[in-house]
């Protein structure tokens, strides 16, 4: 048990460094950077980042990455933020305004965002 507690001490500052580059990777023109950023931070369960990955979440941008081959930035972002709400919505690979919208009402609802004006949910080349 002590063993974990020190580990844990150890580890911790490591993992909120960690996810705190991701963030920056979200505002990247790199799909395949975004998409990891989107991967690392739902895996991580990061509310900090719930602002970010609704920012310009209708993003049609496909990676060639073979990692992401075939995603969207929007799946992408919209799995990060199923992992960390818990909020499991049925959507297809197509952008959808609707479900953006349950993820949006949720951070308002939490206190992660103020309003929705506060969010641009439309990416724009």
């Amino acid at each position: 048990m002590r063993n974990r507690f020190i580990f844990s001490i150890l580890i911790l500052p490591f993992l909120i460094s960690s996810c705190h580059d991701y963030k920056k990777d979200l505002d990247s023109k790199n799909e395949a950077d975004i998409m990891t950023a989107c991967y690392k931070l739902g895996e991580a369960r990061d509310t900090s980042a719930v602002k970010l990955l609704l920012k310009k979440i209708i993003d049609w941008r496909m990676s060639t990455n073979f990692r992401f081959k075939g995603m969207t930035v929007y799946q992408c972002k919209i799995g990060a933020l199923k992992k960390i709400s818990g909020i499991c919505v049925s959507y297809n690979y197509e952008p959808d305004t609707a479900v953006a919208n349950v993820y949006l009402n949720w951070a308002i609802q939490k206190g992660f965002i103020k309003n929705k004006d506060e969010i641009d949910l439309y990416f724009e080349k």
